[in-house]
């Protein structure tokens, strides 16, 4: 996740942490971001945070993102999260575009985008910061209703 997402150095702390939740709850209550957070059922870890985000509600746009601990990565938390995600932003809030992203190299990502059928809208150059500070393209995707996706394993 540090080598993705140049926020997650800020985190380790319990004051960090504290201070993410608290920004999270009003973000959520603005009804401009649902951020959900993951624990493995059998140990009760952490294990993925993921999410809607960046919601505009008169266009009927919702992001999703997520991140997986990287020990935990490969276990389909992020393919089944996002799948549920999809679902939840179409039919309980009327989506009517869901996007998501990645940034170049970031392979497991652009699987899980794939493997749930969006449509690639766009590639932005120099878009996304990685954690040293590079700068690396950001590719974007959409998809615009629930129709041939995977079947959910969870119960939710």
């Amino acid at each position: 996740m540090n080598k993705w997402m140049a926020w997650a150095k800020e985190l380790g702390t319990e004051e960090g942490y504290e201070i993410i939740a608290r920004e999270n709850h009003a973000e959520f209550i603005l009804r401009k971001d649902i951020m959900i957070v993951g624990f493995e059922k059998a140990s009760g870890k952490l294990v993925i945070g993921t999410g809607l985000h960046r919601m505009d509600w008169e266009t009927g746009f919702f992001e999703i993102g997520y991140w997986v601990r990287t020990p935990d990565s490969g276990k389909g938390y992020a393919s089944e999260s996002t799948n549920a995600l999809i679902r939840y932003a179409f039919n309980a809030l009327g989506a009517k575009k869901v996007g998501i992203c990645h940034v170049d190299g970031n392979d497991a990502s652009a699987r899980v985008i794939e493997k749930l059928g969006f449509t690639k809208t766009g590639y932005l150059a120099d878009d996304g910061v990685m954690n040293d500070g590079t700068r690396v393209g950001r590719h974007w995707y959409a998809r615009y209703d629930t129709n041939n996706l995977p079947e959910l394993k969870a119960t939710w």
